[in-house]
């Protein structure tokens, strides 16, 4: 009714509607529900192949209805419409006419060339388009032909025919490219004016051909080959994405060159815009991690998620030196979420990250668990963590702390008010550690929930004082 802010259209009617009624029961149920007073807050409606063609056609007929009714004042302009596969030839035509953004989902075996252009071409020319494919592992369509070859054929039909100015999205998950139809894509692309979504996560990519997508405001590459030359040829163009806020490069084969390219191609971006990186499982020395981060905070004042996690990749060449990279003083910086987890930074890495941490005030997230950090590490982490004052959440598991890096950083966490989640598993603590703990949450009183399994205090001989101690705990964070 007046309250509805999102209706999806699933095959047999509403959404919100149980699908094993009939479509006459849910014609009722929707008026009955007060469709007719929906107005200006219905922002979204999702026409989602769900099911069988008989579903979807049926309800499909109750959008034709509102389109054919006075109802379609009131509930249009929509702001989204969702097509699944085989929806467009239902489609009536002027439910398009006002929709600002359209969805098309497709999954599996996709269909010939023909058939997807047309169904693309059913757009209307004031349309954002957004395509999505997504591979189920066994998606060949013919046995000459591959799907990709077939994707990009009606891409080519659609784009002459002027598809090209409509297109804002492509994502296409787990297709194995080859070079030349990766270098085919590219060439696509090229001929898409206002392309700001690219997502191609699990397409076995070695190389980046994507220069001339200048309009990108999201990039996903993930899960794919890209090694150090990538990635350099990546920086070498990153002034040309003047608008990219989204960059993720995680699960592939890039190394400290690489990343240091990167870093270095940021920092000469004086207009970037890069809001969150994500450089996580990769082939980044654990030596190198902490001095990457500072100067990507350097050359990145935009950046707000930096994740590095599971980047300790050792080998028998000498770590790059930290005199490599530019050591200027970090400014304040607008970072929120910092995830270096499962790297092995150290004692060492703790010491630079403590004056990393120092310039962060604005830090919500730290993730910096199994990164052997030890108890000296952890006095040097507590002259950090003082500063960031609006953390949240805090991982420190599995770090070898012991009571007395506990101890310290017991007494830092006093000042971080607003935590909400501590999480000190699996580091050796005893009772004397958990009494130290039990003195300074008190003044985290927003604590929801705090994390200390797998520590020898729980198994002493001291119960009885350690019952007391987590009843204290507790009462604290109630």
């Amino acid at each position: 009714g007046e309250k509805a802010k999102d209706v999806g259209w699933r095959g047999t009617g509403c959404c919100a509607i149980p699908q094993q009624r009939s479509t006459a029961e849910n014609h009722n149920r929707i008026s009955a529900h007060g469709l007719t007073d929906c107005t200006a807050m219905l922002h979204r409606v999702m026409c989602s192949n769900v099911g069988r063609k008989r579903r979807t056609r049926a309800g499909l007929e109750v959008l034709q209805k509102l389109a054919d009714s006075d109802l379609l004042g009131k509930v249009w302009p929509c702001e989204r419409v969702v097509l699944g596969r085989s929806v467009c030839r239902f489609l009536h035509n002027e439910l398009l006419d006002h929709v600002i953004q359209v969805l098309f989902v497709q999954r599996g075996k996709p269909r010939n060339a023909d058939a997807i252009s047309t169904s693309l071409l059913t757009c209307r020319k004031q349309n954002r388009v957004t395509l999505r494919w997504k591979s189920d592992g066994d998606c060949a369509c013919d046995s000459h032909i591959s799907p990709c070859t077939e994707i990009f054929n009606a891409l080519d039909m659609a784009i002459a025919k002027g598809f090209g100015d409509q297109l804002v999205g492509l994502e296409m998950t787990h297709y194995a490219f080859v070079f030349f139809e990766a270098s085919r894509l590219a060439s696509i692309l090229s001929q898409c004016r206002w392309v700001e979504h690219l997502s191609l996560p699990g397409c076995k990519l070695e190389r980046f051909l994507f220069e001339s997508c200048t309009t990108l405001k999201h990039l996903d590459l993930s899960r794919n080959r890209l090694d150090n030359t990538a990635a350099t040829t990546l920086a070498n163009h990153i002034n040309n994405f003047q608008n990219l806020e989204h960059l993720d490069l995680s699960c592939n084969a890039i190394g400290i060159e690489g990343a240091r390219s990167l870093s270095q191609g940021l920092s000469e971006c004086a207009s970037t815009v890069l809001r969150h990186l994500d450089l996580s499982f990769n082939v980044i020395r654990a030596g190198s991690v902490t001095e990457l981060t500072r100067t990507l905070l350097q050359g990145c004042s935009t950046l707000r998620t930096l994740l590095l996690r599971n980047n300790n990749y050792e080998q028998s060449v000498t770590a790059i030196s930290p005199s490599t990279f530019k050591t200027n003083q970090l400014k304040s910086c607008a970072l929120q979420t910092l995830d270096i987890g499962a790297v092995g930074i150290g004692v060492d890495g703790a010491t630079r990250l403590s004056g990393i941490l120092c310039s962060c005030p604005n830090l919500s997230h730290l993730a910096l668990d199994d990164n052997a950090l030890s108890q000296d590490g952890a006095s040097y982490l507590a002259s950090g963590l003082g500063e960031c004052t609006r953390l949240r959440q805090l991982r420190l598991g599995n770090n070898e702390l012991g009571d007395h890096g506990v101890t310290v950083l017991a007494s830092a966490l006093g000042d971080c008010r607003e935590l909400t989640d501590l999480e000190l598993n699996d580091n050796g603590i005893g009772v004397s550690g958990i009494a130290a703990l039990s003195r300074a949450l008190p003044r985290c009183w927003r604590l929801e929930r705090l994390d200390i399994r797998s520590n020898p205090g729980i198994l002493v001989e001291g119960e009885g004082r350690l019952a007391v101690v987590m009843a204290t705990m507790l009462n604290a964070v109630d």
